[in-house]
């Protein structure tokens, strides 16, 4: 818990970003280009029932609620709910929250860097099959962490000091993904890939210009086409319809 505290959280000299603060609002138009992609791939009318699955300090909850869709979100930060509060006029549930959710409730999920956090990721991916409705959509994105051509680029030339593998930023994640051990968590949690990619050029825009966006939007994008070899997972799944309910002797998350 002592992780997720402000100081940790919001830019402490610990495992968080050095400016959270400013990180976040650099990523406001990627939550909307997010929700405008569950728009598309829903494809049903009216308002999307959307759970954010830590939802940091309600940054996407604001987006999906301001593009008119009933979006709530969960968060176990004390601190991090607080700032959503004063910082979005969103209300995030506690973690206690989850005891109220009920099978088949949502359209969609959403986890964005969280699933690397929890103790046992498979547990929490199936208890996200279980509260979306038959068809419902998760979208999922971990770090590709150290296993990325950028990471490995910034190893080779020392980068910014001499950089090693396991850092403060890696202790706070209790596991490390590939797209295939991504693809295979899902697919045991009831889940169908529906795409997966380890770049989206929404996080490093072209406009306003950035030399460094420019870089990295070529690297990343290379090096996903060529190997996966991006710094992220993104994954785009579909809830399978027999996927209804806990299985035998399964971990609630609640």
């Amino acid at each position: 818990m002592q992780l997720y505290t402000d100081a940790m959280y919001f830019g402490g000299d610990g495992a968080s970003p050095a400016d959270y603060e400013s990180s976040v609002k650099a990523r406001v138009d990627y939550m909307r280009a997010r929700i405008a992609r569950l728009e598309h791939a829903a494809g049903k009318e009216g308002p999307l029932s959307i759970l954010d699955y830590g939802a940091a300090t309600g940054d996407f909850v604001r987006a999906g609620l301001d593009a008119g869709h009933d979006c709530i979100g969960i968060e176990l930060s004390e601190d991090a709910r607080a700032a959503a509060k004063q910082k979005n006029g969103v209300t995030l549930l506690s973690i206690d929250g989850v005891g109220g959710m009920v099978e088949s409730q949502f359209d969609a999920i959403h986890m964005n860097h969280v699933l690397e956090h929890m103790p046992d990721p498979l547990a929490h991916a199936r208890w996200c099959a279980r509260i979306l409705k038959p068809g419902g959509l998760f979208v999922l994105e971990v770090p590709q962490q150290f296993d990325n051509d950028l990471d490995r680029l910034r190893r080779t030339l020392s980068i910014g000091g001499k950089l090693s593998r396991f850092d403060a930023y890696s202790l706070h994640h209790t596991y490390f993904f590939t797209p295939s051990t991504a693809a295979t968590l899902l697919a045991e949690a009831g889940f169908s890939v529906l795409s997966l990619s380890t770049f989206n050029s929404n996080k490093t825009p072209f406009w306003p210009f950035s030399p460094k966006n420019y870089v990295l939007r070529l690297l990343l994008g290379m090096a996903d086409r060529l190997h996966a070899g991006g710094n992220i997972i993104e994954v785009l799944a579909q809830k399978e319809s027999c996927v209804t309910s806990l299985r035998a002797g399964e971990v609630s998350v609640s």
